[in-house]
């Protein structure tokens, strides 16, 4: 079972490409049309919510979303002045993203807040596997590693020894005449025909 997503979205035409579409990435989406059916829930494991609802206005479902649960909220709007999104952010919103969008930075998203909320439900529902003891999954060794690099990042007890300049690697350049070899006629100096 992939991450529901409880979509709120009036529109049509951007509703059922954005179902599809989040489908395609495993994301199982229930639409509903109006505030009112977005606050009457099941919420789902995140909330993608449209500000520009026929009923109630978005930034009023979102406050009440918030007031029942702690589930994350994607505020999706054509509205992206700076002001909506303080607003929007302010009242519990936890991303906003304003119209027109990639499908895949939707899905990079709303990985983010699954990641952020619901510790290991981002990698068991996006990529199948389990996380060990329900805790982040760390590679074998990880740890081992880790501790051998914190004790070979301690700052030496003694400087290491200066080493002599190394010589150049080439000679310097000699100046040319105009006559083409070496000579005492200064730094490429030409002849014209």
């Amino acid at each position: 079972m992939g991450v529901r997503v409880l979509l709120i979205e009036d529109d049509r035409t951007i509703a059922e490409p954005l179902v599809e579409g989040l489908g395609n990435f495993g994301l199982a989406v229930r639409h509903v049309g109006t505030g009112g059916e977005g606050l009457r829930g099941p919420y789902g494991d995140v909330v993608l919510l449209d500000l520009g609802l026929p009923d109630i206005d978005g930034i009023d479902v979102c406050r009440g979303i918030r007031q029942n649960s702690d589930v994350p909220i994607i505020i999706l709007s054509a509205r992206g002045e700076e002001a909506d999104r303080v607003l929007g952010l302010e009242l519990g919103a936890d991303d906003y993203l304003a119209k027109p969008f990639s499908m895949r930075e939707l899905v990079a998203r709303v990985r983010a807040v699954t990641r952020r909320t619901h510790r290991g439900l981002a990698e068991r529902e996006f990529t199948g596997q389990e996380p060990v003891g329900g805790e982040p999954f760390a590679p074998a060794g990880a740890y081992e590693a880790f501790e051998a690099f914190e004790g070979a990042a301690q700052p030496p007890s003694q400087p290491p020894p200066r080493q002599p300049p190394r010589p150049p690697s080439r000679p310097p350049p000699v100046p040319w005449s105009s006559t083409g070899g070496p000579g005492r006629c200064g730094w490429g100096r030409r002849r014209w025909p």
